[in-house]
């Protein structure tokens, strides 16, 4: 999914740019954090939950798919499974199933599980379904609202409804929090692009390639960034217009 934008740095010119938008999934490095109600669970539920999480952070979604299923038939009201199994089902491509296994969480929870929604919202705002997600993003903040990773995901809904002001405050208090997550940079240079601010949206690029040099958007980024630069380059070196003499 791609964003057209046409960056206009002079009269007369113009420069048409596709930068990726910022489309994301529950980064893995953030893991699993065992709660206290998790510890009292059977305990063929949890290591069959334990496992499954091991299978995700080893990029096997479909294996621990197995390992999550056993735990929720062990335990139907283990709604931290059905988390997983929807970050499972994303990674997969198979967002019916993801949605389905995220929204399980949030009614076993009572809408009381942060993770579950910001899961949720993830999901709809790749599908584009911004104004569904930034409610369930603005639910999730009210029960954590130190979350760097909800910050980003209402941020993104927000930019998707062109409420890019609200979008970029927000964007900027998730990057104070965790200025090492790349896409919140491919985020904001998307507000940045939006704003026209393009010695902000250079700062992004840069940011961005120095976090994640080599990942699947990188040559893009980088590509966008030159474009950028030739741009601004040659709007500095336009002379400005003489004023028309007047009679």
């Amino acid at each position: 999914m791609q964003q057209a934008v046409e960056l206009n740095l002079s009269s007369g010119r113009g420069l048409l740019l596709y930068l990726k938008k910022a489309d994301a999934e529950r980064p893995s490095q953030l893991g699993h954090t065992v709660s206290v109600r998790e510890l009292g669970l059977s305990s063929k539920a949890h290591n069959a939950f334990r496992m499954g999480v091991e299978r995700l952070a080893k990029k096997d979604p479909a294996g621990s798919l197995v390992h999550f299923q056993r735990a929720v038939a062990e335990l139907p009201s283990y709604y931290e499974a059905y988390h997983q199994m929807g970050l499972a089902y994303m990674r997969l491509g198979q967002a019916a199933q993801a949605e389905q296994a995220f929204q399980k969480a949030i009614d076993l929870s009572q809408g009381r599980y942060a993770e579950a929604l910001f899961g949720l919202a993830s999901l709809l705002s790749n599908h584009q379904r911004f104004s569904e997600a930034e409610p369930l993003a603005r639910r999730g903040l009210e029960l954590d609202g130190s979350s760097w990773y909800g910050q980003f995901e209402l941020a993104r809904a927000l930019m998707g409804l062109n409420r890019v002001e609200t979008a970029q405050k927000i964007a900027e208090e998730a990057r104070k929090r965790n200025p090492d997550y790349p896409l919140l940079h491919l985020l904001l240079a998307n507000i940045h692009i939006r704003k026209r601010d393009y010695p902000a949206l250079l700062g992004d690029l840069d940011t961005f390639l120095k976090l994640e040099p080599n990942g699947p958007t990188s040559d893009q980024v980088r590509q966008t960034r030159e474009k950028v630069q030739r741009a601004l380059a040659n709007a500095q070196n336009v002379p400005a217009t003489a004023e028309a003499p007047r009679r």
